[in-house]
């Protein structure tokens, strides 16, 4: 699930991450996002935090405090790259951090890496 207010973005990632062989849903921002995930159990979230409404930290807090999104990994893509934003990430065990503008073969890593370790913990 790909959650950014910019739909470049959005569009840039799903684009990308569909010719990766990934099946990918999309969310304008935070309420549309736990939508989503109301309707359709996902792998992986790629979350942006600077978003208008509901935050990327706010979406991340109700992920945690839900049982069944709770150990769903999260990999933030954000242009904010501040220190409080990598010690909100080091907080969460499946958290990964990529600054925008990002080199895609690491993000590409980072999401292949947080699905086999998703994986391995169901197994």
């Amino acid at each position: 699930l790909v959650v950014d207010d910019e739909p470049k973005i959005r569009q840039f990632l799903k684009g990308t991450l569909e010719l990766q062989a990934y099946d990918v849903l999309t969310a304008a921002g935070g309420p549309e996002a736990l939508a989503r995930l109301k309707e359709e159990p996902v792998d992986l979230i790629l979350l942006d935090l600077m978003m208008d409404g509901m935050d990327g930290y706010e979406v991340d807090r109700l992920l945690k405090d839900n049982p069944k999104t709770r150990s769903i990994p999260v990999i933030v893509v954000t242009a904010q790259g501040d220190r409080k934003d990598r010690q909100v990430g080091l907080q969460h065990a499946a958290y990964n951090y990529v600054a925008k503008p990002f080199d895609l073969e690491d993000l590409l890593a980072r999401i292949r890496d947080a699905l086999v370790r998703h994986q391995e913990g169901k197994g």
